[in-house]
């Protein structure tokens, strides 16, 4: 089996990323404040 190595740094930058994602999404896209969520906002021109 191959082992993977992965230095702490790495580790560590790609958890903060993990971390950070969810404060980066705007509150408006997920719908807060009665406002519709941004995939109800969506509309098809058929």
């Amino acid at each position: 089996m191959n082992k993977i190595n992965v230095s702490r740094r790495s580790f560590l930058k790609a958890l903060g990323a993990a971390v950070a994602l969810p404060n980066i999404i705007t509150s408006s896209a997920l719908g807060a404040n009665g406002r519709p969520a941004a995939s109800g906002r969506i509309t098809h021109n058929i």
